[in-house]
């Protein structure tokens, strides 16, 4: 499950972690499967926004990741499943597109993982429509195994830039 808590974090002293454990730590069981969301509601208007976050993730190259993106309401998030075909099958999604109207929020990446260590990200993307959208981070592992520390987030930001950033 997500956890808001204290075992680990990069600045600051709390962060939104996976836990096998209640949150006493950021540790998986990676002989089973799992698809665990957290989200927030935000209320957007259209246009150009950015996102910045740190995140880690080490996980199992295919398999054991985290997906961060923006969903309309209507997307539903079925515990223990993708969002997309229903699959419980971590390997499959990790290659899918997300679902129609959602906003892949991870850059050229379709999913995080392989970083044991902080990693910073930031991306600018376009809100096509006005309305209520879900800020999703999405954890799935399948159960061949895998290295810890499972998914964290942290410094989570979205401005509305009067200009795009520099790249």
């Amino acid at each position: 499950q997500w956890y808001i808590g204290t075992a680990t974090h990069n600045s600051g002293t709390k962060s939104l972690y996976i836990s096998n454990d209640n949150g006493v730590s950021n540790a998986y069981t990676n002989t089973s499967t799992v698809f665990v969301y957290a989200y927030q509601e935000l209320t957007l208007d259209a246009g150009g926004y950015s996102i910045s976050y740190d995140w880690k993730a080490y996980g199992e190259s295919d398999y054991d990741y985290i997906r961060v993106f923006l969903a309309p309401t209507s997307v539903t998030l079925p515990a223990g499943a993708s969002p997309n075909s229903s699959t419980t099958s971590a390997y499959t999604w990790s290659s899918q597109a997300l679902p129609t109207g959602c906003i892949g929020l991870t850059g050229t990446n379709l999913k995080l993982n392989l970083q044991s260590s902080w990693q910073s990200f930031y991306t600018d993307f376009t809100v096509p429509t006005a309305g209520t959208y879900r800020l999703v981070f999405a954890w799935a592992n399948d159960a061949s195994g895998g290295s810890k520390p499972p998914g964290a987030i942290v410094n989570i930001a979205i401005t509305r830039p009067n200009c795009p950033r520099i790249t």
